[in-house]
């Protein structure tokens, strides 16, 4: 299993490439273009979201999707972290 993203980490990704793979391996390239905090449940939880920007002309169904780092950076896009997705999690 892959661990998710700190909020940290997407916000130090912001600006950075992804690719938007899903089940039968067709693959999209978007850019992360914000990581806004939520609100979370009570303080054992954290919240927050990733905000991608898609291609023009470019639009996905709802669907799972995985999502990979296009460059080979520390931190969000080093090896052992190359599925960041969307999350709601404990602290």
């Amino acid at each position: 299993m892959q661990s998710l993203p700190t909020h940290a980490e997407l916000i130090a990704a912001i600006g950075q490439r992804f690719s938007f793979i899903d089940a039968a391996g067709r693959s999209v390239d978007a850019q992360l273009t914000s990581a806004p905090a939520g609100i979370p449940m009570d303080h054992t939880f954290v919240c927050y979201s990733a905000t991608f920007e898609l291609p023009a002309g470019v639009h996905l169904p709802q669907d799972i999707y995985r999502i990979a780092c296009l460059m080979a950076e520390p931190g969000i896009c080093s090896p052992h972290r190359h599925d960041p997705r969307l999350m709601r999690g404990r602290r």
